[in-house]
């Protein structure tokens, strides 16, 4: 079977084509995705998030550690990825505590 995978032109500029060509290169390692272009009224509302596999772009925000926490910490809202380790979430914590900058850099 084929894996569904949905886009929009609203999800980034780009991102039909992004699909496709993610598709071409999933289709030499044997894998068929299938490409359903969603519209853009509702995207972000009733497929990004919701359903199973959706194209989103995550932007650069200011520090990893807001990125981490946006998008990577299990209790976050846009955590599309459905990421869930106990252990990130802890490290995470405690390097958003950390007020040593050389610390924080390493």
């Amino acid at each position: 079977g084929s894996i569904l995978l949905r886009t929009s032109d609203v999800a980034f500029p780009g991102a039909v084509d992004a699909a496709q060509l993610y598709q071409q290169s999933c289709a030499k390692a044997g894998i068929k995705i299938e490409i359903k272009r969603e519209p853009g009224d509702g995207y972000w509302s009733e497929v990004w998030n919701k359903q199973p596999f959706s194209l989103s772009y995550w932007g650069g925000r200011p520090t990893q550690g807001q990125m981490y926490s946006t998008g990577y910490l299990s209790t976050a809202d846009w955590n599309d990825t459905r990421f869930k380790r106990p252990e990130f979430d802890k490290m995470l914590y405690a390097a958003r505590a950390e007020l040593d900058q050389a610390r924080r850099k390493a």
